[in-house]
């Protein structure tokens, strides 16, 4: 695995983590998806990064953080269309109406 310096992580975390908290982060899944780990979000996640403007190629090494039946936190090192490598955090999480929400960040999600 490839390792990057300092300074371009702290450019992949300003990519990643200005996404953190942002409404257009959120993404709901189909309601015929099951979420179950971190394997079945992956490619939602990938996705709603490139919906952002961030090309993640691909998630390396999930690994599970928080999993019950509303939530699945997961951990794992995010490929960039650059060949930059990156940890990343992301999550699949049900709100209050049922609908599963996807998100994903540099930092760990709550």
């Amino acid at each position: 695995m490839r390792y990057i310096t300092t300074a371009l992580a702290l450019t992949i975390a300003t990519v990643l983590g200005g996404c953190e908290y942002d409404a257009s982060t959120y993404n709901e899944l189909q309601s015929s998806e099951i979420v179950r780990d971190c394997d079945t979000i992956r490619d939602g996640i990938i996705r709603v990064a490139a919906e952002n403007g961030v090309n993640i190629v691909k998630i390396y090494d999930p690994t599970p953080v928080e999993s019950n039946p509303t939530k699945v936190s997961c951990s794992g090192i995010a490929l960039l269309g650059s060949g930059l490598e990156a940890p990343m955090y992301y999550q699949a999480k049900q709100d209050k109406d049922g609908d599963w929400l996807l998100m994903y960040s540099d930092n760990e999600l709550d």
